[in-house]
């Protein structure tokens, strides 16, 4: 029972993380780190994004996951963000 706790805190975390780097692009922050520091652990983010058929929008898939050298994926979001959003 308590692993499956775990788990679940850090599939969570995994989607929060996600969620804040949407966030954080639809707000043009600029350049993001690859590697987050959240609930006392290094996770790894990566973000594809790509056109759509508004040229007004791009498609940005983030996924997420534990360690910085890990391939699992905790986590994965699709959000659409303003082109002009992203170049402030």
């Amino acid at each position: 029972h308590t692993s499956n706790i775990g788990a679940i805190e850090d599939r969570v975390t995994a989607l929060w993380i996600a969620d804040n780097r949407l966030v954080e692009m639809r707000l043009g922050s600029g350049d993001l780190p690859s590697v987050e520091w959240a609930t006392g652990k290094s996770w790894w983010v990566s973000t594809d994004s790509r056109a759509t058929s508004d040229p007004d929008l791009l498609r940005v898939d983030i996924s997420v996951g534990p360690g910085a050298d890990s391939d699992a994926v905790l986590a994965k979001l699709t959000g659409f963000i303003d082109r002009e959003s992203m170049a402030k």
